[in-house]
């Protein structure tokens, strides 16, 4: 399994809807769009990570079953591959 190379640890979404990792370093400024929606967006920003992982495991254990190339086309796009 490729290994994710960008800012490791928890990530999670501030008081000002920006996405920090755990010793606070702003990760991602969320601009554009609906104010009403920046908190949403970076809530999906911050779990990225998580969700990247859960995707990487689930498609090594799923890809005997099922076609799984979507799930490795968007991990490979995840990883800049």
């Amino acid at each position: 399994m490729n290994k994710f190379k960008g800012t490791q640890g928890e990530w999670f979404t501030d008081h000002d809807d920006d996405v920090a990792d755990e010793t606070g370093e702003i990760i991602a400024i969320v601009l554009g769009g609906a104010r009403e929606n920046r908190l949403e967006d970076a809530r999906l920003i911050s779990a990225a990570p998580d969700l990247l992982e859960a995707l990487q495991d689930l498609s090594s254990r799923a890809e005997i079953y099922v076609n799984t190339s979507k799930a490795k086309e968007a991990i490979a796009k995840a990883l800049g591959k």
